[in-house]
C-alpha cells in the first residue's frame, strides 16, 4: 500500500499540510502529539495512503519537493506501473525492485549511522 508520512515538530507547518490536504479532499490519517525524548519538541505525522490519494499529493507536492525528489519519482512510477494492470493483480518482483529502490535511497539519506556502520579505524 503505498502511504506518504510528513513528520514535523512545527505544528504551523502540520496545521498548513492539513490544510492543503482537506482543500484538495485527499484523506489522511493523523497521530496526536509525540514526545521521544527529554527535552525533545512533541512531533506529529501526517499519514497519506492509497495509491489515488499518494497520486493525487505527489503531483500537487513534486514540483516544490526540495528533499526526496528520487523516492517521490519512484513511488509515483509505481503508482502509474500499478494503475497500468488490473486491479487483481499480485505484487511481484517488479514491485519489490520500486520498494528496495525507495528503501535504498532512504538510507543513503539517512544521517543515523550506528557504531556497526562505522569502519574499525573511524571510531
Amino acid at each position: 500500500l503505498p502511504q506518504i508520512g510528513i513528520t514535523n515538530t512545527n505544528m504551523r507547518f502540520i496545521e498548513e499540510t492539513v490544510k492543503i490536504l482537506k482543500d484538495n479532499k485527499i484523506e489522511f490519517y493523523i497521530t496526536p502529539p509525540k514526545i521521544t525524548g527529554i527535552g525533545k519538541k512533541p512531533k506529529v505525522e501526517v499519514r497519506i495512503q492509497g495509491q489515488r490519494r499518494v497520486k493525487i499529493f505527489l503531483t500537487l507536492i513534486y514540483p516544490i519537493l526540495k528533499t526526496k525528489k528520487e523516492q517521490a519519482k519512484i513511488l509515483n512510477d509505481y503508482i502509474d506501473y500499478r494503475f497500468a494492470l488490473s486491479r487483481k493483480s499480485l505484487v511481484g518482483i517488479k514491485e519489490e525492485k520500486f520498494w528496495k529502490e525507495i528503501a535504498r535511497l532512504n538510507n543513503k539519506n539517512s544521517i543515523k549511522r550506528t557504531l556497526r556502520d562505522q569502519t574499525p579505524n573511524s571510531v
